[in-house]
């Protein structure tokens, strides 16, 4: 891997692995080889697999200090690695949420909250946000000064009356609700994305909104960045989209070919006019006025 021979690297773990079966080298090599390749969800996988080893192979207290050496040295290129996904431009923001609270989850660490609340403040994800800052001033207080003022607008923003509580389900860490889009009285699935720019719609959901001129009209294609690289797609503005009460007047919308399963994207372009908060534990998507 030092040399840049990462497919032979493989090779060889590939190799090891009927031999091996429960050993970590084998799982260390697959995410070297791909943390040389910057790919950082997947060189995070395979570490992660590496430590979930480790806590199986031990039990808490009987590691030798060597082998609670090796599990801390794990623990800290954990991180290391977290810190590169999100400060990775190509990352989506999912991705960035998903790796850091994966981190979180194995060992607290007051910096890696504030790196979650910031992202969650960006998307306007007011409570979520507020409650990591606090962590962080927990872990770290010399961080107050510097976060306060952020967590005091969250705690604002927190506080405001809900202009809207929306129902949502959640598949796969996404989150699912029903919308209303041009003045339909139908409902249509739509995954809030708070790291879409733009709302996205599905071919078939144009059709069954009646929108087949969109293809014909010269709508203008924009670039977009997704985890799989560019994409391109044509934007144009939708009359309206509604999620309980909440409604916002031509919104910005792309046409995406495939949404696995639901029917459109609520991003920014309908988010930015909100504060956005989740309550896991009633099921809601909470919006608020700004």
């Amino acid at each position: 891997i030092d040399n840049g021979d990462t497919a032979v690297a493989l090779d060889i773990a590939a190799a090891m692995r009927p031999n091996y079966p429960d050993s970590q080298p084998w799982c260390f090599v697959d995410a070297r080889a791909h943390a040389y390749h910057r790919s950082w969800p997947d060189a995070l996988h395979h570490l992660g697999y590496c430590l979930d080893q480790s806590s199986h192979l031990f039990s808490p207290g009987s590691q030798t200090p060597g082998q609670a050496e090796g599990t801390g040295a794990l623990l800290a290129l954990y991180r290391e690695w977290v810190t590169h996904l999100v400060s990775d431009p190509e990352q989506t923001t999912m991705d960035k949420v998903a790796a850091l609270q994966n981190a979180l989850d194995r060992e607290p660490d007051a910096h890696l909250y504030r790196s979650l609340a910031d992202i969650q403040y960006t998307a306007r994800m007011y409570s979520r946000a507020q409650r990591n800052y606090e962590l962080a001033i927990a872990l770290d207080p010399g961080l107050a000064a510097e976060l306060t003022p952020r967590l005091q607008t969250s705690q604002q923003r927190t506080a405001t009356v809900p202009l809207a509580e929306i129902p949502f389900e959640s598949r796969r860490g996404a989150i699912i609700v029903n919308g209303r889009l041009n003045n339909s009285t139908q409902n249509f699935r739509l995954m809030v994305d708070t790291g879409a720019t733009y709302c996205a719609l599905s071919r078939a959901t144009l059709l069954r909104l009646g929108l087949h001129d969109v293809f014909n009209r010269g709508a203008p294609v924009i670039e977009l960045e997704s985890a799989a690289g560019p994409i391109y797609a044509q934007r144009f503005d939708l009359d309206s989209m509604a999620l309980g009460p909440a409604r916002v007047n031509h919104v910005p919308v792309v046409l995406l070919e495939n949404l696995e399963g639901v029917d459109g994207l609520v991003g920014l372009s309908f988010l930015r006019h909100f504060g956005v908060a989740l309550d896991q534990q009633a099921g809601k998507l909470i919006l608020t006025r700004l």
